[in-house]
């Protein structure tokens, strides 16, 4: 398989503040339009064709043909193994269309994993629209700390063998008998609105965004009730870049336990490989674990006896006295 990721974040300690926006959910989750799928839902302003985005979609359709399901999975596939996560983009995050993503081959957060597999889905000419979330775990948090950082969810709902079906960007996986008008999806997520892209759902920034979920709070009066839907297709990534990927989206994502599974993953497949090595140590540094990350931090300067981050992390951790009780 081609190789994965060119860039991979080291550094820790940016906090992802949202992964989406919303409109109003007032009284619960908020009325749905029937499940039919017009035509412009395979194109919007933010997710235009580009070049990048045409080959990319040419590449998945030469190498599954007509099945469909083998269309989608490539597509997400494709995300996963050629736009590298990187935090530092989070500044620009809603701001960039699925073009400019394709172009700098970069990624942050759930609403650009998003906004790049819907780009693909359209081009390879299935209807879909965004399913934009707010977190239940977060709301709890919220309604004992208004001050908790938001949080929620963007997802794909995708046209296909004539009924919707729930596409999640970051897990990689499509969900079997979806159905649109649930008010709540896996992982903890409620339904708060679909749109055609971020600029339709009326977000501009993350501030912007920060402050439509936090309204969105205030007037919901439901209860999270666990969907249970099957993981029916999946992308299975076999190598480690496209782990220690997923793995630093879902440690951005204050799903620690998730995050570290598949950085380890990673490691387990290739014990060398340097960016996972750095991710795990940063998250242990953080995670008050010095001894752990220290672990790591020389193991990632025996692959590269020269790495700056790995020399400062490794001397972080030996300034700094233990409080956890482990990892992950």
């Amino acid at each position: 398989m081609a190789a994965a990721m060119s860039r991979f974040p080291a550094a820790r300690g940016l906090l992802l503040a949202v992964c989406l926006g919303l409109w109003g959910c007032a009284g619960g989750a908020a009325p749905r339009p029937a499940a039919v799928p017009p035509p412009v839902l395979t194109a919007s302003a933010q997710t235009a064709a580009s070049p990048e985005i045409e080959a990319a979609a040419a590449g998945v359709k030469k190498a599954a043909g007509n099945d469909d399901y083998a269309c989608l999975l490539g597509a997400m596939r494709h995300v996963g193994e050629h736009l590298a996560y990187d935090a530092s983009s989070s500044r620009d995050q809603f701001r960039r269309d699925a073009a400019t993503l394709f172009r700098q081959r970069t990624l942050d957060g759930c609403s650009d994993f998003a906004l790049a597999e819907l780009a693909l889905f359209r081009a390879l000419g299935y209807p879909s629209r965004l399913v934009l979330t707010m977190n239940a775990k977060w709301l709890a948090r919220y309604r004992q700390n208004p001050l908790a950082l938001p949080n929620g969810h963007s997802f794909i709902e995708v046209w296909v063998a004539g009924r919707w079906h729930l596409a999640d960007p970051t897990a990689f996986v499509i969900y079997d008998g979806y159905d649109p008008n649930a008010p709540y999806l896996p992982g903890n997520e409620i339904f708060l609105t679909r749109a055609l892209d971020f600029t339709d759902a009326g977000l501009t920034s993350v501030d912007a965004a920060n402050a439509r979920l936090r309204a969105a709070a205030e007037a919901f009066t439901g209860t999270y009730v666990n969907p249970d839907l099957p993981e029916r297709w999946k992308v299975d990534f076999n190598y480690p870049a496209a782990f220690a990927n997923l793995g630093q989206v879902f440690l951005d994502q204050d799903r620690p336990a998730l995050g570290v599974r598949l950085l380890r993953k990673s490691l387990a497949l290739r014990p060398d490989y340097l960016p996972a090595l750095l991710a795990l140590g940063s998250h242990s540094l953080e995670a008050g674990l010095p001894d752990e990350a220290a672990g790591y931090f020389r193991r990632a300067l025996a692959v590269d006896p020269h790495n700056s981050a790995a020399a400062a992390g490794l001397a972080r951790a030996r300034a700094k006295p233990a409080v956890g009780g482990g990892n992950g």
